[in-house]
């Protein structure tokens, strides 16, 4: 019945999507360009947009691992919902550091490759954010990046960084009924990835949340007071010069088309060795030499820095712990064995701590019954270490203190020693 009103024109096939940017058709092997104009670029704009990017380069000497992530970033962002629908992901940036150190600046520069950085749909701010309905608006009508100006993740917003790394790596935010009679519910997807700046650092003890994004941290040496030279310098760079960056957009949008089996057939690549490779295209589509510093990038080695700072805070709260729990019953000692008063006592944690189970004096830490060698430690232990400082978000039970950071007895003792 469909296909005879088709083929008598009655009804007509519509792949229109309400949304902006790339998306794939029903199939899964066709990319659809949505509210998106799609024209074969000069090759003299883009050699324009790209020698702006040599211009601006000056201004990264020290830190072209910086600029480099961020262009190479830029250029694949735009398809990041397409990389999530074949089982891939884009992180998120989070600049975060000291003011007027060129955070909000370089994600300008980012923006300007489609023509954003000027537009206030994609310069936002935390208060764009602050709430899972915002973050869904923030992010939920089109595939092209934001910029999300001082994401501070105090105690009233941490509720917001699990939303965050949901949205970083799955295709829908959250479900809603649009009204209260409605039988239905709408996905809100999470299209846009967000470039996001700070003062404070990111949540480090959220090893989660570190494993989805591209932490920088701007040192007070990068900031520049608005009244010395370099500073206003760069800025009169990018207020006249960030529009020549578009071409650079409008070539990715031609060539993702043009080239859709080198998105959808090759999942081996990383998002952003696709957007390098998008990137090396543009330099001879335009008839020039990419610069050799676009091989540098900023490390993505968060999440083992994440975890190793998790760890250290764990060790120093069980050293105070053991330390408090010596100190508490060393009196108790010296009443009961006389000669200790005058014997040196251990300084080492791992002794105390041998000391303290011999005793039996750790309602939290026993050994075993039986067999002397096998350490016990009940549950109890990590209410001691929430009082010393530890989050639950860095330790959520007691088994994620034994797996995920490994620290049995055996290497408890190791650590503390060491």
């Amino acid at each position: 019945m469909v296909q005879a009103y088709k083929e008598t024109k009655l009804i007509e096939d519509n792949d229109d999507i309400e949304f902006t940017g790339f998306f794939l058709d029903g199939t899964g092997r066709k990319i659809i360009a949505s509210h998106i104009e799609i024209k074969e670029p000069s090759k003299t704009d883009l050699a324009d947009s790209l020698k702006f990017i040599a211009e601006v380069s000056k201004y990264y000497q020290e830190r072209l691992d910086l600029l480099s992530t961020s262009i190479i970033w830029g250029v694949v962002a735009p398809i990041s919902f397409i990389l999530k629908s074949i089982g891939s992901f884009l992180k998120w940036l989070h600049f975060w550091g000291f003011t007027n150190a060129s955070k909000s600046s370089t994600g300008k520069i980012i923006l300007a490759i489609d023509g954003h950085h000027n537009d206030s749909r994609y310069v936002l701010n935390i208060s764009n954010i602050d709430t899972i309905a915002r973050l869904g608006e923030a992010i939920g009508k089109t595939t092209f990046p934001k910029l999300v100006d001082e994401v501070a993740f105090g105690e009233t917003l941490k509720f917001m960084i699990n939303q965050l790394k949901s949205a970083i790596e799955n295709k829908i935010l959250r479900t809603k009924f649009m009204s209260s009679k409605s039988g239905t519910a709408t996905d809100i997807p999470s299209l846009s990835p967000l470039i996001m700046t700070s003062n404070p650092p990111p949540p480090f003890y959220d090893s989660a949340y570190m494993r989805r994004v591209i932490e920088r941290s701007f040192s007070q040496s990068e900031s520049h007071k608005e009244d010395e030279q370099i500073a206003i310098e760069f800025k009169e760079l990018l207020r006249i010069n960030l529009d020549r960056l578009k071409h650079l957009g409008d070539f990715r949008n031609w060539f993702v088309i043009k080239n859709q089996h080198l998105i959808l057939d090759d999942k081996k690549l990383t998002a952003m060795e696709l957007g390098k490779k998008i990137l090396i295209a543009a330099y001879e589509y335009a008839g020039l030499s990419m610069p050799d510093w676009f091989d540098k990038f900023l490390p993505e080695n968060q999440l083992e820095e994440s975890l190793s700072d998790n760890k250290v805070d764990v060790k120093r709260a069980f050293e105070a712990y053991i330390t408090n729990s010596f100190d508490r019953f060393l009196p108790l000692w010296r009443t009961e064995n006389p000669e200790l008063a005058g014997t040196k006592l251990p300084t080492e944690t791992s002794t105390r701590l041998t000391k303290l189970l011999d005793s039996n004096r750790l309602p939290d830490i026993k050994r075993h019954k039986t067999d002397k060698d096998t350490i016990i430690i009940y549950n109890g232990i990590l209410e001691e270490l929430y009082r010393l400082g530890v989050t639950k978000d860095q330790l959520p039970n007691l088994g994620h203190w034994l797996t995920t950071w490994k620290l049995n007895i055996l290497e408890i003792l190791l650590a503390i020693r060491s």
